[in-house]
C-alpha cells in the first residue's frame, strides 16, 4: 500500500483528536509518524519509551494497551501531549533531558528517538544511555536527518549543499549512522527512507505531486541514501 494513501488514515485519526494540531502539516510528518507506528505495531511491545515526544502524536495513534512514556525538554510541548492524550490509558509525559537523567522505569520494549539525535551533543553517549534503557529483547527506533538526500546531492553540484534545520549539530549518511549504531552495540534488523523531496516540488500541481508520490515515497523506503529521513530498527547486541 502507498504510503501517501497510509496518510490519509493519519489525516482521518487526526480529524478525532480531542483538540486542535497545530504542527508542521506536511506530507514528510505524516509519513514519518505512521511509518514508526507501524514498526511499533508490527513488533511486541507492552512499554515504550519515546524520546523528545513532541506533541505526543506517536502515542495518539497507538493504541492504549499499549504503556507509552513520553519525554521532551519543552515544557509547552509536553502540556500539548498531555491534552492530546488526555482521554488514552497508559500515557505518561514528562519535562526531560535525556542527556542529564531518565525515566524512573526499569527497562523498555521499545525506545524511539526520531529527529531528536542529530540536536545533541554527544549522540553516541546518548545512544549507549539508550541500550541501558531497553530489556533484552528491546527495538531501538530511529530516524536521523540524511544528509546525502536528492536534494543536498543535486545542490552539491553547484556548491549549495546545506542542512535544511540550522538546529542541526550534524547530519548523517546513511553508513554514518549505521557504523554509529554498531559502535553502541546495536545490530540493524531494517532500514528504510522517509519521504524523496523533489527539486523545486512545490511549483508542481497538488494532484501531480500526488500520484508521483504513489511511486516516489515507496520506491525511496527502498532507496534510503536518497531519502530525507532515514528510518533504522536495531536490537541489543
Amino acid at each position: 500500500m502507498s504510503v501517501t494513501i497510509k496518510t490519509r488514515e493519519f489525516d482521518f485519526r487526526i480529524r478525532e483528536a480531542p483538540i486542535k494540531i497545530y504542527w508542521e502539516n506536511t506530507l514528510w510528518h505524516k509519513i514519518r509518524y505512521m511509518l514508526i507506528k507501524d514498526v511499533i505495531l508490527n513488533n511486541a511491545s507492552r512499554k515504550l519509551l519515546d524520546i523528545g515526544c513532541g506533541k505526543g502524536i506517536i502515542e495518539y495513534l497507538l493504541p492504549e494497551n499499549i504503556f507509552c512514556i513520553g519525554c521532551d525538554i519543552v515544557e509547552e510541548v509536553i502540556e500539548y501531549a498531555r491534552l492530546l492524550n488526555q482521554h488514552k490509558r497508559n500515557r505518561q509525559f514528562l519535562v526531560c533531558d535525556i542527556e542529564k537523567t531518565s525515566p524512573a522505569y526499569v527497562k523498555f520494549d521499545i525506545i524511539v528517538i526520531s529527529e531528536v539525535l542529530e540536536h545533541l551533543p554527544d549522540d553516541e553517549k546518548t545512544l549507549k544511555k539508550i541500550r541501558n534503557l531497553l530489556g533484552d529483547e528491546g527495538i531501538l527506533i530511529i530516524t536521523v536527518p540524511n544528509s546525502k538526500r536528492l536534494v543536498n546531492r543535486l545542490e552539491g553540484l553547484f556548491g549549495q549543499s546545506r542542512f535544511q534545520d540550522e538546529s542541526h549539530m550534524r547530519e548523517y549518511t546513511l553508513h554514518e549512522i549505521e557504523a554509529l549504531l554498531n559502535r553502541c552495540r546495536f545490530e540493524i534488523q531494517n532500514t528504510m527512507g522517509i519521504y524523496l523531496q523533489l527539486p523545486k516540488e512545490n511549483y508542481l500541481p497538488k494532484k501531480l505531486r500526488f500520484i508521483l508520490s504513489f511511486f516516489v515515497d515507496n520506491l525511496v523506503k527502498k532507496l534510503p541514501f536518497l531519502a530525507n529521513s532515514i528510518l533504522l530498527v536495531a536490537k541489543k547486541c
